[in-house]
């Protein structure tokens, strides 16, 4: 088949157009693509910044809890008339971390951090307006569920669960908090003394 020069110009000018309309297309799909990669790094960049902080702030968190299990141990002592200077609470430092770390860590962890440090404000409040707290059933109370809730962020502050619950603390969970508050063999010395806090926790938990 033979085309005259005019049929051959026109058939490369179809081809010409058709040509430049799929290099538009391929450069449109190449600067799709480009955007929903950067797109996807970014967001996988974001969730790493993200992941990274929150390891960093629960790395700070099991010293910062240490502390407060400390005061908590102190103010068991001076309530039970085992020390005679009423005990300061633990370093500022301590509770300012406590605070900070709510921003990073996950939802329930945050949400019981702030639980901790508001019910450390109230029971610090009430104990150092008690001015007979010697054996208070309210004040060890108090002191007990403070150390309740310093031991369900412990595993998720040492990585070792990635998860806290936010339930109230059971009657089990707050017996484990009053032999960490109170030494071991002076309760079972001195069971007595402790009948009525039993009684509390057995009513309310």
């Amino acid at each position: 088949m033979n085309y005259s020069w005019c049929e051959i110009y026109l058939l490369a000018k179809d081809w010409q157009t058709l040509i430049g309309a799929l290099t538009a297309l391929v450069a449109a799909l190449l600067t799709i693509a480009v955007m929903l990669w950067q797109a996807s790094s970014e967001r996988k960049r974001h969730r790493n910044q993200l992941k990274r902080k929150n390891l960093a702030a629960r790395a700070r968190m099991p010293d910062a809890l240490a502390e407060v299990t400390e005061y908590a141990q102190r103010v068991g002592k001076f309530l039970t008339g085992q020390i005679d200077d009423r005990p300061e609470g633990p370093q500022s430092e301590s509770i300012q971390t406590l605070k900070q770390v709510i921003e990073h860590i996950d939802d329930d962890a945050a949400a019981r951090t702030f639980e901790l440090v508001s019910w450390y404000q109230v029971q610090r409040v009430r104990f150092q307006d008690n001015e007979s707290p010697l054996n208070d059933t309210g004040s060890l109370y108090e002191v007990v569920r403070l150390q309740a809730y310093v031991n369900s962020l412990f595993d998720y502050a040492r990585d070792q669960s990635q998860t806290v619950s936010n339930d109230k603390p059971s009657q089990d969970e707050m017996m484990t908090a009053k032999h960490n508050v109170f030494d071991l063999q002076y309760v079972m010395a001195n069971e007595a003394q402790f009948n009525e806090l039993d009684q509390r926790i057995q009513r309310q938990h």
